[in-house]
């Protein structure tokens, strides 16, 4: 039961940290293409 609760929160922490990179790069994306549309 240990272990599996272990390895549930690796899953989470792995699929939150995938989430947090796809969404920095979306707005890093969207802001330099923002910034093209502006200039």
């Amino acid at each position: 039961m240990l272990y599996f609760l272990i390895i549930e929160g690796i899953i989470i922490a792995a699929l939150s940290y995938l989430v947090t990179m796809l969404a920095w790069k979306e707005i890093k994306y969207q802001r330099n293409h923002t910034r093209r549309l502006q200039s």
